[in-house]
């Protein structure tokens, strides 16, 4: 069973079968118990049955643009469009360096060749399934500024550098929150000075939706900021995605920082007008 991570949001969700929850750590404690409620449809039953049905359901989907992003290929321009602009504001804006960007839940490497590549030195490309990983080697393979192949799922991920950007997107939903928050915290200890944190992910108008035929949750603004806040980062840009089609969920990017760093360095701007 999933631990409580406290969790203030009292918002209520639901699975694509039916069923409700009156709040997100309710869900938790009842999908992922292995004792017989009753209330729930195809009870989950645990935490590794959560994630191995997700190994499943992506091994049946190919490695190509209209595989990873559901059969809408056609989303992939105004997607990288955002996020260029982003990127640039964070640089403009925050002095973002431009060295080293680990892309998490990169699939077959759609946003580091066609974005990220187009801005950092060097990048490293994560994904649970193998399947997608050799299809990176095969995409990288000419292009030595990309580093480490890792197929492994974020619950597990150990970073293998130091980064200015780690860019984890469409795949958020795929973790529990306990698996969240500690992920995001290893993430706050693997930025460089001045490095982000950078999550864009569907979110949910109200409260969570539970699909359990990939084992995801797609969170509300409010369930991403109650997660930030007990990972102890902080926003500092968002960014709604835009010309998207208007059936899809909306799509939002978090530009976060540890919360710690953004308190040092007010300290140290007050500490330098009194003396100055």
């Amino acid at each position: 069973m999933a631990s409580k991570i406290n969790l203030n949001s009292e918002e209520v969700g639901s699975d694509c079968q039916g069923s409700v929850y009156k709040n997100i750590q309710e869900m938790w404690d009842t999908e992922l118990s292995n004792k017989d409620t009753g209330s729930v449809i195809n009870k989950i039953g645990s935490k590794d049955n959560w994630y191995s049905k997700q190994a499943q359901y992506w091994e049946k989907t190919e490695a190509t643009v209209e595989g990873v992003l559901g059969g809408f290929g056609k989303l992939h321009k105004p997607d990288i469009t955002d996020s260029r602009k982003l990127l640039e504001l964070l640089h403009d804006k925050y002095d973002l360096n431009y060295g080293r960007v680990i892309d998490c839940g990169a699939g077959m490497g759609r946003i580091t060749k066609e974005f990220l590549l187009h801005f950092f030195k060097n990048a490293d490309v994560v994904d649970q399934n193998p399947k997608y990983i050799e299809a990176c080697k095969q995409n990288f393979k000419d292009d030595k500024r990309v580093v480490h192949f890792i197929a492994k799922g974020l619950q597990e991920l150990e970073f293998p550098e130091k980064y200015d950007c780690i860019w984890i997107q469409w795949v958020c939903n795929y973790l529990t929150d306990e698996d969240f928050v500690k992920f995001l915290k290893r993430c706050s200890e693997a930025l460089v000075q001045n490095g982000f944190i950078i999550v864009k992910e569907n979110i949910a108008q109200k409260g969570f939706i539970v699909d359990k035929e990939d084992s995801s949750v797609t969170r509300s603004d409010k369930l991403f900021l109650d997660v930030f806040k007990q990972a102890d980062l902080k926003v500092v840009e968002t960014q709604m995605q835009s010309n998207f089609p208007k059936e899809l969920f909306k799509v939002k990017t978090y530009a976060l920082v540890p919360a710690q760093k953004k308190q040092d360095e007010k300290m140290m701007e007050e500490t330098e007008e009194k003396t100055a």
